[in-house]
């Protein structure tokens, strides 16, 4: 008669490794766009074409007024945001002030930004309204918009105490205002033509 025997052995199952920024930055090209998030890559599909329109005016916009004042510089994904080893981003748009805190390099932007803007799809809607909107908030961008081409509306959130809350919500045709760049007012209308 033969008697089974209950094994004592345990099995480990090697969870995926993370990836740092280093190794993420020294991935070979491609052709693809991805984030780093929790040291795991993110793929991030290509923009629509109302996106992209909606991008470019918007930055029109942006870079006009920053550079006319010489307040810093207005960049447009895809370009990394180096917010911690296991952890970037590629917004949509982001502004870095004249002496703030997030170094420009040649290769990236090292730290919080003082604006990001997300131009929100169908497939980024949960990540831009919470693990963006949570992150950028932990690492300090003083500004976080969330742009919805489709429903023609732009939510302006504002860093206080370490959390977002809502400075404003602009439908079309509507006069947004900004707190990081003080003097900035538009009409969203031009936007979403």
């Amino acid at each position: 008669m033969s008697t089974a025997t209950a094994s004592t052995e345990v099995t480990s199952v090697d969870a995926p490794r993370k990836m740092t920024y280093a190794e993420y930055r020294a991935m070979p090209d491609d052709g693809k766009r991805y984030e780093l998030v929790k040291g795991a890559l993110r793929e991030m599909p290509s923009p629509s074409v109302l996106h992209q329109r909606t991008l470019g005016k918007l930055f029109l916009k942006l870079h006009g007024f920053t550079a006319e004042r010489k307040l810093g510089e207005v960049f447009v994904a895809p370009l990394d945001v180096h917010l911690a080893d296991d952890l970037s981003y590629q917004p949509d748009i982001l502004f870095v002030s004249a002496g703030g805190k997030a170094k420009v390099t040649e290769k990236d932007i090292d730290g919080a930004p003082d604006l990001v803007v997300e131009i929100v799809s169908p497939s980024s809607s949960k990540t831009d309204r919470k693990e963006k909107l949570e992150n950028y908030a932990a690492f300090g961008v003083k500004e976080y918009w969330l742009v919805y081409p489709d429903s023609t509306l732009i939510e302006v959130y504002g860093l206080r105490e370490g959390k977002y809350q809502l400075a404003g919500r602009y439908f079309e045709g509507e006069t947004l205002r900004s707190e990081v760049l003080a003097g900035l007012e538009f009409s969203t209308e031009p936007l979403f033509e």
